[in-house]
């Protein structure tokens, strides 16, 4: 599993950050291509090297970032904004599953998230439409935007 970022708002409640899954930087392992392609390199930069590799398809293998340079690089981007906010990296496996209450989490630090059983009140309360009902709605709001427009 993959680590995420829990930010405890002032407002009380949580926002969750997880990385891309293509955020993580990696690069050509310039020693296995001085090692597989030792003319080429001594010829030529390590650039036109990787390149020269690129073209003719020999593989090279890739280097990723370590992973906590890597969490800490995008947790600290996203995090531009919150920066005074608590916060605590868990497990995703840790974050609920069921994101129907999303707006209701909340939580603090050491704590983890918990649901607002009168925020999920709340959200239970919104009537769920079927799209018939939804399309009748719409149309019933357009009738009437247009009488008030005198359309």
């Amino acid at each position: 599993m993959s680590k995420v970022r829990i930010i405890y708002r002032v407002d009380g409640g949580v926002t969750i950050i997880s990385p891309g899954p293509n955020s993580r930087r990696w690069g050509i392992d310039v020693d296995e291509l001085r090692t597989r392609l030792p003319l080429i390199c001594k010829l030529f930069s390590d650039k036109k090297a990787v390149i020269y590799a690129l073209k003719n398809k020999i593989h090279i293998p890739k280097v990723y970032e370590p992973e906590a340079e890597w969490l800490n690089r995008v947790f600290t981007k996203a995090m531009k904004y919150d920066e005074d906010c608590e916060y605590d990296d868990v497990d995703e496996s840790e974050i609920p599953k069921d994101r129907k209450y999303r707006n209701a989490w909340t939580g603090s630090k050491g704590h983890g998230i918990s649901i607002d059983d009168v925020k999920k009140a709340e959200i239970d309360s919104i009537p769920v439409y079927t799209e018939k009902q939804e399309k009748q709605i719409q149309a019933k709001m357009r009738d009437i935007a247009r009488k008030e427009l005198g359309i």
